[in-house]
């Protein structure tokens, strides 16, 4: 069925007085600013959420000073003010019946005509669990007047009465903030955890420091959100899932228990600081030592990581390597408390992408992947005939669990943009499917990389009625403003609508509203806008009640587990003090294993004098000595070529150094910094800052860059995380086999190390016994009581984590604190005399037998003394298992005086 275009009006351009006057009387009309809206014709199984928007026409891609992105862009959209994100929204609800209800102004939020101090912009609705409450974001207050200046920020409210509301319309809705979320920063994007935390990405700096802030991505930089953070609202209690350099968006807990986002990578060297380099711009660059806020500021503005910039002709000449301009929004998932952060089951680009090409340009074994219908051409492994640029709003089908809905979107140009628009198009990945089983699914026709003559679209939401609805703009080219910048016209016009399939590709078929207006005048710095056309209708989601999922949280690998235990080290006190020192450890078993459709980077790979795995039986071989570990640190920044730098920092990959007392010094000379040297099994084990994102490569004999890791990723405090290989293997390695399995040699001697390693040791006091010394938590150790003094017998060990406290020799877990174990001791009762008997009075001499009772395997002594004074040993004897024992005396019957008694040893 063909699709309705969206007629678009004039602007308007008339004075402030009858603009006023019009927006006064089209309230009155009643079809604009109040809360009910007449019913569209679809009828739906269940209702739905949806925002609507001021249109921002415009998309500017230009440097660090001039490029402009706004609520709707495919990234940077995170920031408030009436610039980027213009006042008189609001959050609807739409019956099944096709009535609509405006939540934010039956709550009293919102306004229709002048925005200025309490115009509200609204975004990203998610549904609770419940179906009875729903989380959003929603920024507060516009400028009052030309000149002000009042920061604004996106802040995180819940309508927690929706029941109640969709049950009866004349209901209040109850709308509130969330407690206790980060203030005087953007936090959008939320979504339920399954334990009713708060999941939602912010532009807070990942450590609270208010001079990085705005962070800024890795592209243009511009600002950005710093990642994926976690709040349980009633205490307080705020975690870092995962930081994203360049930006993370859309946050959701699938049907599997998975944390699943789109992540922005982009980890490339500064074009800004290219360009300055080259004299192409003056973004004014340079560097700080570190990311004090009083840290030395340097015009070296060279970067090592990872290769030079696909328009750097130098640095390309001089490297031999191809330009790197990589630029991806792909499905990434996690646990829902943050670490084994990784692409959606492991699939990369060779899966999903139309082209890599290879990183060293004189290296025949590498080649380029151009050709996505050839895979197999190029030794690539997987059912996927289509490919996608990029994996944007995504929402998983309700009615096939595993199968997510999105948008592939293009970037934008220095023409305009689409707004985050695209094409909609399907990933098929449950936990279950290997990455080369995973295929792309064209829904509606292909974008080609932009607009095509059918349209663009947004926000798919596949209903669980099997209903699929999503927002449309018909038109072929990137949006541009019809109107003036006072007066603004898009020529997109983002309308709610149900699509149809039409037998291959999926068309609009029916608009899910009459099309909603809300007149609004505001400040954007000294222009006042006016707008009076249609609002966009974005952001769709379901309100229904959906089961909870038991939240996904991979352990610690066998192979791995068996490790510690081999070493004597107890697993859980040494993540509890990994987690409280903020750190993680990342393992590898033999990193010389590459994928075997990865031919785009060095993969004949040998650790000198051990193992190495070859794909091809030509070309170089590449000697690998360390695994070199590259930090996220705030330190690039930019003054535009004045004396005033522009206000916060972009990460530089710079040699991890946060964990370097923690791990073991490489016994090769000239080591590169922030690097683990391989073990002969070509195995790694690595401490690592957790909450920072870092990256790797390997390195050769002379520490040059070798194998170059293409993402960001983030490790959970506490975490022990396995990467089988460097680069992960799906379904072969480049020599045909599956990934290794062997114990890693490097683990071993990493536990070895931090068992006495004096960063991370604690201190142990033995007390009556022997043991004591300084060890790192979770160090199984020996302890052995001293021996007990003459009448006292060993009782216990006082003090936690003694696996017998009862056995003088028995294992000691050691504690994540300075502790004292205490051997203790207890008097011996003294034995009793049972019976006292004189025997053989004839020949041989008489004896006296004495039994007696004491503790069972206790040795006595029998002494006897004329005098009471003197006593004389004169035989030891042990008790037997009834604590019986009895001694024959001979005794001289012509004595006057002998004396007996039994005492200890």
């Amino acid at each position: 069925m063909a699709s309705h275009p969206i007629a678009t009006p004039r602007p308007l351009r008339m004075g402030t007085k009858a603009v006023l006057k019009l927006l006064s009387s089209l309230f009155v009309v009643g079809f604009l600013g109040l809360p009910r809206v007449q019913a569209a014709s679809v009828t739906l199984t269940n209702p739905v959420l949806f925002v609507t928007q001021l249109p921002i026409p415009k998309e500017i891609n230009g440097h660090v000073s001039n490029t402009f992105l706004s609520v709707v862009s495919l990234f940077s959209n995170h920031t408030a003010d009436t610039a980027r994100a213009g006042r008189g929204g609001d959050l609807w609800l739409r019956l099944t019946n096709g009535a609509l209800l405006n939540l934010t102004r039956a709550a009293g939020y919102g306004l229709s005509g002048q925005q200025h101090t309490n115009g509200i912009a609204v975004r990203d609705p998610h549904v609770h669990w419940s179906g009875g409450k729903a989380v959003f974001s929603m920024v507060i207050g516009a400028p009052a007047f030309a000149a002000d200046m009042t920061p604004f920020f996106w802040e995180l409210y819940e309508i927690t009465n929706l029941t109640a509301v969709v049950a009866d319309t004349n209901v209040t809705p109850r709308i509130a903030k969330v407690l206790n979320q980060p203030t005087n920063c953007n936090n959008i994007s939320p979504c339920y955890a399954t334990d009713d935390r708060i999941i939602f990405t912010s532009d807070r700096p990942p450590n609270g420091q208010r001079h990085l802030y705005p962070t800024r991505e890795e592209y243009k930089g511009h600002p950005t959100v710093t990642g994926t953070w976690s709040l349980d609202p009633p205490t307080g209690d705020l975690r870092l899932l995962q930081h994203t350099p360049s930006g993370v968006f859309n946050p959701f807990i699938d049907s599997f228990g998975r944390l699943i986002v789109t992540r922005w990578d982009h980890l490339v060297q500064d074009s800004n600081a290219t360009d300055d380099r080259m004299g192409r711009a003056t973004n004014g660059s340079f560097n700080f030592a570190s990311e004090a806020p009083n840290a030395a500021i340097s015009t070296n503005i060279l970067e090592t990581f990872p290769e030079p910039r696909n328009f750097d002709t130098n640095g390309l000449a001089q490297s031999g390597t191809h330009g790197l301009s990589f630029n991806q929004f792909f499905p990434w998932m996690l646990p829902q408390t943050g670490g084994a952060e990784e692409l959606l089951n492991h699939v990369g680009r060779h899966e999903l992408n139309q082209t890599v090409l290879n990183s060293f340009t004189n290296d025949s074994n590498l080649i380029s992947f151009t050709n996505p219908l050839a895979r197999p051409a190029f030794g690539i492994m997987s059912a996927n005939t289509n490919w996608l640029l990029n994996f944007v709003q995504i929402a998983e089908d309700p009615l096939n669990p595993g199968v997510y809905f999105g948008v592939d979107a293009p970037d934008f140009s220095a023409s305009g943009g689409t707004h985050a628009a695209g094409q909609i198009i399907t990933v098929t990945g449950p936990p279950s499917m290997n990455p080369t089983q995973m295929v792309v699914n064209y829904i509606t026709a292909k974008n080609n990389g932009g607009p095509n003559p059918l349209g663009v679209f947004r926000n798919p939401l596949p209903m669980s009625d099997g209903t699929l609805v999503a927002a449309f703009a018909p038109a072929s080219g990137v949006d541009s403003n019809l109107g003036t910048a006072a007066f603004p016209n898009p020529l997109y016009h983002f309308r709610l609508m149900v699509l149809t399939n039409g037998g291959g590709a999926w068309t609009t078929n029916r608009f899910l509203t009459p099309g909603l207006t809300n007149p609004a005048i505001y400040w954007d710095g000294a222009t006042l806008i006016t707008y009076t056309n249609a609002l966009w209708e974005l952001q769709p989601v379901e309100v229904r009640a959906r089961p909870v999922p038991q939240p996904w949280q991979p352990g610690v690998a066998t192979i791995e587990q068996q490790v510690f235990a081999e070493e004597g080290m107890d697993l859980p006190t040494f993540q509890a003090d990994l987690q409280a020192r903020d750190l993680a450890l990342v393992i590898s078993r033999n990193v010389t294993a590459r994928d075997g459709a990865d031919k785009q980077q060095p993969y004949n790979l040998r650790v000198p004098g051990g193992v190495q795995t070859i794909g091809a039986n030509s070309g170089r071989i590449y000697d690998i000595t360390h695994l070199q570990f590259l930090q996220a640190d705030y330190r690039r920044a930019y003054n535009l070529g004045t004396t005033n730098s522009l206000p916060g920092r972009r990460v530089l990959a710079t040699p991890m150094h946060d964990t370097v007392s923690f791990n073991p010094p490489s016994s090769r000379t000239n080591a590169p910094p922030g690097g683990t040297e391989l073990m002969s099994d070509g195995s790694q084990a690595t401490f690592i800052p957790a909450g920072r994102a870092v990256t790797w490569q390997l390195t050769g004999t002379t520490n040059e860059s070798l194998v170059k890791e293409r993402y960001w990723v983030t490790f959970r405090a506490g975490e022990i995380r396995t990467c089988a290989n460097c680069h992960g293997i799906n379904a072969a390695d480049q020599s045909g086999h599956g990934p290794p399995a062997n114990p890693p040699l490097a683990l071993r001697e990493l536990l070895r190390y931090w068992r006495t390693n004096a960063a991370n040791a604690y201190q142990l006091n033995v007390a009556g016994g022997v043991g004591s010394g300084a060890f790192g938590a979770g160090s199984i150790l020996s302890l052995n009581a001293n021996p007990a003094l003459s009448g006292q017998k060993f009782a216990q060990w006082t003090g936690a984590g003694v696996s017998n406290p009862a056995s003088p020799t028995t294992l000691f877990i050691m504690p994540a604190a300075d502790t004292t174990i205490s051997a203790t001791y207890s008097n011996l009762p003294a034995p009793k005399i049972v019976s006292v008997q004189q025997t053989n009075t004839g020949q041989p001499p008489p004896q006296i037998q004495i039994q007696a009772l004491g503790q069972t395997g206790q040795s006595y002594v029998l002494q006897s003394s004329s005098n009471l004074l003197t006593w004389l040993n004169v035989s030891t004897n042990t008790t037997d298992a009834t604590g019986r024992f009895l001694w024959s005396v001979p005794i001289n019957p012509a004595a006057p005086k002998q004396f007996y008694r039994l005492t200890f040893p």
